[in-house]
């Protein structure tokens, strides 16, 4: 009897994960270009601040908790915000050419492993 509860448990959390995930996805490709200039101004602004690589809920710009993420990383000219998923299969939006990088600003989304990557922002230097 203990199987059949354990199985149905674990069914019920990964559709309600996946329900989730969706959702979030769905918020970030609804976001307006001027929502995502916004992302792109307070990440680069706290990288050429030199804020901490792994940002603490408190440090997150509240346009970017507006998307409720799991966590925030800022390595170098990137930031990495990690939106839903667990283990391989995770949604991110990657943030490009912070700091003054030679690169293009750009906010890209990855919705997974099973979909492609979209270029959901861009800003030539």
């Amino acid at each position: 009897m203990r199987f059949p509860v354990i199985a149905l448990l674990v069914v019920v959390l990964i559709a309600g994960c996946d329900n989730n995930r969706a959702e979030k996805t769905e918020r970030v490709r609804n976001l307006s270009q001027p929502e995502l200039a916004e992302i792109f101004a307070r990440l680069d602004e706290l990288q050429r601040k030199g804020a901490p690589s792994n940002l603490s809920s408190q440090q997150i710009p509240p346009v970017v908790a507006r998307l409720k993420p799991e966590g925030v990383v800022i390595r170098d000219n990137s930031a990495w915000i990690h939106i839903a998923g667990v283990f391989d299969d995770k949604v991110y939006v990657f943030v490009n050419g912070l700091g003054g990088a030679q690169a293009d600003g750009e906010i890209v989304l990855s919705p997974g492993e099973r979909e492609p990557q979209e270029v959901l922002w861009r800003q030539p230097r």
